[in-house]
């Protein structure tokens, strides 16, 4: 996975809520004081968010985790770092290099996909009814790009950008649904591949990835090559998503 599971979960939940909603205020607060939460007990965590222990370990689970002891692994396993794309000293040798990272990852991607696959994930998109499409912080970019732009072409989409309703609603999909998930490296599942094997959905889901490694559940991969940088991402699966639905458009579009 490109970024730790915990700005995955806390920016899904802040973005997902009303503002000023529990679980959403807990989040931030948490995120504005990470360091010093690293070295707190559950009442610390409590204390500082004005809120009773209770409501922590109900945050806990409420945002896809087995309880406090779990919050404590990956807050403690979280690095919060950005990769520096350039280090020229003239800003627009900078913006240069910029430009030059963005062209390069799309045109990477342009040249790897496989027109059949892309093919058959557009037949999909065309025969079910019941289709949801998700991924996760800039991954779920893509996903509402998708989404937004199937609208346009007569096709409701279904999305959401908290995970555990992501995960809930897969779990309970049926033979009718179709899912498709963004994944920049194939690591979406990561935290919940154990519970998903158990009780494999019964869905047909694609997943969008430059990753090379899927869960076993996963029959259906649209892959390309990346360097599974942060500077490729998220244009790569954005330029992806573009290509899905121009190419649902170009073959449908008089149907």
């Amino acid at each position: 996975m490109i970024y730790s599971r915990l700005p995955v979960l806390f920016l899904g939940t802040i973005t997902s809520e009303k503002y000023g909603a529990a679980n959403a205020a807990i989040a931030s607060t948490i995120l504005r004081n990470i360091q010093e939460a690293r070295n707190y007990g559950i009442q610390d965590i409590a204390d500082m968010c004005n809120v009773s222990v209770s409501s922590i370990s109900r945050f806990c689970t409420q945002i896809g985790l087995s309880g406090f002891a779990e919050f404590r692994e990956i807050l403690m396993n979280t690095d919060l770092s950005l990769e520096q794309q350039s280090f020229h000293e003239e800003p627009d040798e900078r913006y240069q290099e910029y430009e030059e990272n963005t062209v390069s990852a799309v045109r990477e991607v342009s040249r790897s996909i496989d027109r059949e696959t892309l093919n058959r994930l557009v037949s999909d998109i065309r025969q079910y009814d019941r289709i949801a499409v998700f991924g996760l912080l800039k991954a779920q970019a893509a996903a509402i790009s998708l989404a937004s732009d199937l609208m346009f072409c007569g096709k409701h989409v279904y999305s959401n950008v908290s995970f555990s309703e992501q995960i809930e609603y897969i779990k309970s999909s049926s033979r009718n649904d179709l899912i498709l998930i963004f994944s920049y490296t194939g690591s979406y599942f990561e935290g919940v591949e154990r519970s998903m094997n158990q009780n494999q959905p019964r869905s047909r889901i694609w997943m969008i990835s430059g990753g090379k490694q899927h869960p076993a559940f996963i029959k259906d991969v649209l892959g390309f090559e990346s360097k599974l940088d942060q500077a490729s991402h998220p244009y790569q699966l954005l330029y992806m998503a573009t290509v899905i639905a121009q190419e649902y458009m170009y073959q449908y579009r008089n149907q």
